[in-house]
C-alpha cells in the first residue's frame, strides 16, 4: 500500500515535523487521503519527563490518530487491517520523535509504553474505547509488547571490572557479558558472552547500548564505537552517539539484509587512562 498524495516540505500548511510524520506514515504502509496534519501547535519539544508523556503530547498524538482512523474508517478493533494500521501509526510517531543528535530528547521506550497505555481507539459510532490494540485486554497487551519491541533494541554490556583491573590486557571480551531485550532473535544470548549477534533489526529501530559494572560500584565510560567495515554505517545504522556509559543509534530506513557486521566498543573504567575494547556483532538477517 502507498499514500495517494505527496506532501512537500515547503508547503505553507506544514511544518518540518508535519512532513516527517507524514513521510513516516507513508513508509509504514498506511494509506493517506487528502488530509492536512498541522502538528506545530501541539508537537512540543518537552513531550514528557522520566517514564511518562505529558497531556499535551498525548492529546496531539491522539488527535492525529483520530483523524487518520476516521479517514481510513478502520474501526473494527482487533482486525488484521486495524492492527497493521495501529502498528504503522505508532512506528511513525516513534520514528519522528527519535531524531536529532541529542538522545536525551528522544522519546524513550518507557514513554512510548505510557503513551500506548493512555491512548484510546474508536468504535463504529466514533466513541472512544480502550484498550488501544484490541477489545481483549490480554491480546492488547501482547500486541503492545510486540509493537514496542519493533521500535527498540536495548543491549546491556555487563563488565567484570574487578577481573579486568586484575590483569594487564586491553582486549577484554572474556570479561564482558552482553544481553538484550530480544533474546529470540539474538545468537549467543547468555552463552558466548561478548559475541552477542543481534539479528532481525527493524527499519528505524533505536539501538541503545548501556555499559554497567558487574559489582555495581565501578563506572564505565564509553569512548568510541568503531565499525570493522565502513559499510556498517552506510548499509545498516546511523553514526552512533555516545553519552557517558550509553550509546545510541538508529537502524536505517532501508537496511541491507542478509549480512552481519562486527564492531568494537572502546571504554574506560572509573575515568582511568587505560582504554579497553571488545567486538560483538550487529546484523539484519533475511530468513
Amino acid at each position: 500500500m502507498s499514500a495517494t498524495i505527496e506532501f512537500k516540505p515547503d508547503s505553507k500548511f506544514l511544518s518540518k515535523s508535519d512532513v516527517d510524520f507524514i513521510n513516516a506514515i507513508n513508509k509504514s504502509g498506511c494509506k493517506l487521503h487528502d488530509l492536512q496534519i498541522p502538528l506545530q501547535n501541539c508537537w512540543v519539544k518537552g513531550f514528557g519527563t522520566g517514564n511518562s508523556v505529558n497531556a499535551t503530547f498525548l492529546k496531539c498524538v491522539q488527535h492525529q490518530y483520530e483523524r487518520l482512523v476516521k479517514d481510513k474508517k478502520c474501526v473494527e478493533q482487533g482486525s488484521p487491517e486495524a492492527i497493521s494500521f495501529k502498528k504503522g501509526f505508532i512506528s511513525a510517531v516513534y520514528q519522528v520523535m527519535t531524531q536529532g543528535n541529542d538522545p536525551s530528547k528522544w522519546l524513550n521506550v518507557d514513554q512510548m509504553n505510557n503513551l500506548l497505555d493512555q491512548m484510546v481507539d474508536y468504535d463504529e459510532k466514533g466513541d472512544p474505547r480502550k484498550p488501544f490494540f484490541s477489545k481483549d485486554e490480554k491480546v492488547s497487551k501482547e500486541l503492545k509488547t510486540k509493537c514496542l519491541k519493533r521500535s527498540y533494541e536495548e543491549i546491556k554490556m555487563t563488565v567484570d571490572t574487578e577481573g579486568i583491573l586484575a590483569q594487564s590486557g586491553t582486549n577484554v571480551g572474556e570479561y564482558i557479558t552482553l544481553t538484550d531485550n530480544h533474546p529470540e532473535t539474538s545468537t549467543y544470548q547468555n552463552n558466548s558472552k561478548d559475541e552477542l549477534d543481534v539479528e532481525l533489526l527493524e527499519p528505524d529501530e533505536t539501538i541503545h547500548w548501556i555499559g554497567v559494572s558487574e559489582n555495581k560500584r565501578d563506572t564505565i565510560q564509553l569512548t568510541e564505537f568503531h565499525p570493522w567495515v565502513p559499510e556498517l554505517l552506510t548499509d545498516l545504522i546511523t553514526k552512533p552517539i555516545i553519552v557517558g556509559n550509553e550509546c545510541f543509534c538508529k537502524v536505517l530506513d532501508n537496511p541491507k539484509v542478509g549480512v552481519r557486521y562486527a564492531y568494537n566498543f572502546y571504554f574506560k573504567i572509573n575515568g582511568g587512562t587505560t582504554i579497553y575494547w571488545f567486538d560483538p556483532f550487529l546484523g539484519n538477517k533475511e530468513d
